[in-house]
């Protein structure tokens, strides 16, 4: 957990922290690579909010804003988000999360999706508690 007293706070993050958010997403089991996180940042609305602590980013938020799905207005999306173990439990994480749905509704979302895996025990309470609900879409898929 980060010092007592310690306030991280976020900031935007560019392609040039590709590398470093690519190491904190296998550090935390995910699988982003550095040149997934390089296309992500040639969106033309990708947003990514991220918090420095040691020069090492410690968490991070990324989304963007998009139209589709037949929804009739730009919707956010919460495409990434991950906080180094050990700074876990210090509200860092609302905190970022937050900066980056500020910076959605600026460019034009009213409403905010993500996608967490069904029994996932961590991150489905973490985004209840913000206020995420089940919506009336399904997410559908299959191998090709």
């Amino acid at each position: 957990m980060a010092a007592s007293g310690t306030q991280l706070r976020p900031r935007s993050l560019t392609v040039a922290d590709a590398e470093a958010l690519a190491a904190l997403s296998q550090k935390l089991g995910g699988s982003e690579t550095v040149a997934q996180w390089v296309a992500f940042f040639e969106r033309p609305h990708a947003i990514a909010v991220g918090t420095i602590a040691d020069g090492h980013i410690v968490g991070y938020a990324a989304g963007e804003v998009r139209t589709g799905f037949g929804l009739p207005r730009p919707v956010a999306w919460v495409e990434a988000f991950g906080i180094d173990l050990d700074h876990r439990g210090a509200g860092l994480g609302r905190t970022i999360l937050g900066e980056l749905l500020r910076r959605a509704a600026a460019l034009g979302a009213a409403h905010v999706y993500t996608l967490v895996p069904v029994h996932d025990r961590v991150l489905a309470p973490f985004f209840r508690q913000l206020g995420f609900r089940d919506e009336p879409l399904s997410c559908l898929g299959c191998s090709l």
